[in-house]
């Protein structure tokens, strides 16, 4: 039996298929560009060749994230924060704290063991500090969002990155930039930003064991370092891409309500 979770986020689509015993087949992410419904089927047509499966052999698709809303059709939907907690006590069943960073919104969960959420904030009005933060920066220093963790690492000074606004903060880099301040010390200023922007969402929900954190920027290892320096605390690994973690989650409840029909 397989089912299907689809996450459509702000920029990416992330597709996901699972067997009977929660075992991950096949993943795609394929960019949003403006077209949520198309960004599904390339997603949904990926995942289907890997697993060698017409969508007829799917028992079941949910489509969570914030833009499902824009992609037409019957497959039933979930909240983006019930896959986080779904996804996120599959992986780490001691998890009680996820810290999610997605492209545009950036949120903080407490979870009971049974993965029901008990208090939460995000901060999807503004995209400062969350993935479309960190692209800006990187589209200045010339970097991948995949390399300025990395490079921050090698930081000797890192240099703070205030703007709060995400379009103030790229036109920040370049004066930085031009200033002479080395390449890594700005990136590490940048992801250091990113975690101050996260702090204080963590505060009002508050940090409980077992910390998880997901989204893209769960990839970039001067982010989790530094968050790690701040709570004070480790954060749980676990083995899958963080940015698939809420369309695992939406696959999970996907076979859970196979299982209860």
């Amino acid at each position: 039996m397989l089912c299907c979770g689809i996450d459509v986020g702000s920029t990416t689509c992330k597709a996901l298929v699972v067997d009977s015993a929660r075992n991950v087949l096949a993943t795609s992410m394929q960019h949003v560009g403006g077209d949520p419904d198309g960004a599904v089927d390339a997603c949904l047509d990926a995942v289907l060749k890997a697993v060698k499966a017409k969508r007829k052999g799917l028992a079941r698709v949910l489509l969570t994230g914030r833009n499902c809303a824009h992609v037409p059709g019957k497959d039933p939907r979930e909240s983006d924060l019930k896959c986080l907690a779904a996804g996120t006590l599959a992986l780490v069943p001691t998890a009680r704290t996820a810290i999610d960073t997605g492209s545009f919104t950036n949120k903080v969960i407490r979870m009971d063991g049974r993965g029901r959420i008990t208090d939460y904030q995000t901060n999807d009005k503004c995209a400062a500090g969350a993935g479309m933060f960190l692209d800006l920066v990187c589209k200045s220093l010339d970097l991948t969002i995949d390399e300025i963790g990395t490079v921050a690492l090698s930081a000797r000074n890192p240099v703070a990155v205030t703007s709060q606004c995400s379009i103030f903060a790229e036109s920040e880099v370049i004066y930085l930039m031009n200033e002479g301040i080395p390449v890594p010390d700005i990136a590490a200023g940048a992801c250091i930003s990113v975690v101050g922007r996260l702090i204080p969402l963590v505060a009002k929900v508050g940090v409980e064991r077992d910390v998880v954190i997901t989204g893209g920027v769960g990839k970039n290892v001067k982010v989790i370092r530094a968050l790690e320096e701040h709570l004070g605390m480790e954060t749980a690994t676990y083995p899958l891409d963080p940015q698939l973690v809420s369309a695992f989650g939406a696959a999970v409840i996907a076979l859970d309500g196979v299982d209860k029909a």
